[in-house]
């Protein structure tokens, strides 16, 4: 058996600037939260298909609206449509092509295909789990929480 049959495919972190380092949200604490500008919560999400960087860390933006971009693009793709949106303060866009139980991600120069089911599965949690981290300060962090929630329970196996 190869290991990469027994790896998950893909792979989503998201990060915030704390100070001048990025940090990922599953690691901070409630210190870390505090030293976070509200009104400009920068960070990066890292995404990777079979170990293939596609959104990385050198794009750092604001994170929170990235995320909220693309909690609307999710919908979008699990209904079967395609996508293209654009990080909140940089000239790089982000396009989803799906294509026969597939999509195609690309950004920039970077692009990878899988399964949209498995992608669904690993933006979703972490979707959820960031708006979470950031819910005790970002007012509408529960809506962006249900609507992902809703997404992981109508989304077929």
């Amino acid at each position: 058996m190869s290991s990469r049959s027994t790896e998950r495919p893909i792979s989503v972190q998201s990060l915030l600037r704390v100070a001048e380092d990025l940090v990922p949200v599953d690691q901070l604490s409630g210190q870390a939260l505090d030293r976070i500008d509200r009104n400009n919560i920068e960070g990066a999400i890292e995404l990777s298909v079979w170990r293939k960087p596609i959104l990385t860390r050198e794009n750092v933006d604001d994170v929170y609206l990235l995320w909220i971009y693309l909690v609307e693009g999710l919908e979008e793709l699990a209904a079967g449509r395609g996508l293209s949106i654009s990080y909140p303060d940089m000239p790089v866009q982000i396009m989803f092509r799906p294509r026969h139980g597939r999509v195609t991600i690309k950004v920039d120069t970077r692009e990878a295909s899988v399964e949209t089911a498995p992608l669904l599965g690993a933006m979703l949690p972490a979707g959820i789990l960031f708006f979470e981290v950031l819910r005790s300060f970002v007012a509408d962090a529960d809506r962006y929480i249900a609507r992902l929630g809703a997404l992981t329970r109508s989304r077929p196996l």
